[in-house]
């Protein structure tokens, strides 16, 4: 025990003498910066925060006449009654083909404005 109490006054001396800044505190702080410990490491908060502001990706594939403008990574804006589908979405991929009476299919995911 006398051990500890002059380790920790020549490194106090130490400090004061390179006039660095210096806190003691107690050895029970360490205790709760475990990490996987029960609710109280950082894996379990972040856990809880992406369950909070996530979502399952919606994935929306669409057949029409050919838009020769879209490109992928563009965001596009759907608006679908009949299957309840709105919101942002990015192309993904786009199949073109080319002739008459020629559709488009185009494969869109959900923009997730939160994370």
């Amino acid at each position: 025990m006398d051990d500890i109490k002059d380790l920790l006054a020549a490194q106090k001396a130490e400090c004061n003498e390179n006039n660095q800044p210096w806190v003691q505190v107690s050895d029970n702080i360490y205790a709760n910066f475990i990490t996987g410990g029960y609710l109280n490491g950082a894996y379990d908060a972040i856990k809880y925060e992406l369950f909070l502001h996530t979502k399952f990706q919606k994935v929306v594939s669409l057949t029409a006449l050919p838009s020769f403008y879209l490109e992928p990574n563009s965001r596009v804006e759907v608006s679908e009654r009949t299957t309840n589908t709105y919101g942002d979405f990015m192309v993904q991929t786009i199949n073109l083909t080319l002739g008459p009476g020629a559709n488009m299919s185009v494969t869109l995911n959900e923009v997730s404005e939160r994370l």
